[in-house]
């Protein structure tokens, strides 16, 4: 079974991937969380 990823709701351009990756490894989240962190951000 696979976990829907933020990537699967949203598109998102590669550079903000890589943004992405070094918000993630700065807070030691886990990569989707950090997405998972930015949405819900978006989302208020």
């Amino acid at each position: 079974m696979k976990k829907e990823l933020a990537f699967d709701r949203i598109p998102v351009k590669p550079e903000t991937k890589y943004r992405l990756k070094l918000y993630a490894v700065k807070n030691r989240m886990k990569y989707d969380e950090a997405i998972n962190d930015l949405l819900d951000e978006v989302e208020k």
